[in-house]
């Protein structure tokens, strides 16, 4: 059986905040819809570039791999989950 489901709407997002930001937390993925945690995460491998004379280490390419991993999956929760109407806001 298939119910539409409905998004988040922009009316009441004070309500519905809470709940997209305690799902993000309690998947601890939280910080990466708050704040650029892959940005960070590229001037490392960058600087492991340069300093291993062009050889990326392995744990650092491992972490930007898992912050990706993480930062789809908090992108994938919000957007599944609000409006579009809202979703283009943000964009702006």
């Amino acid at each position: 059986l298939y119910r539409k489901r409905k998004c988040f709407p922009k009316i009441n997002f004070d309500e519905w905040q809470f709940l997209i930001d305690n799902i993000l937390k309690f998947k601890k993925i939280f910080t990466y819809a708050k704040e650029d945690v892959i940005g960070p995460l590229l001037k490392k491998v960058e600087k492991s570039k340069e300093k291993n004379g062009g050889v990326d280490e392995q744990n650092v390419l491992t972490e930007l791999e898992d912050a990706e991993t993480q930062d789809a999956l908090a992108a994938s929760i919000i957007s599944t989950n609000v409006s579009r109407e809202f979703l283009e806001h943000i964009k702006t």
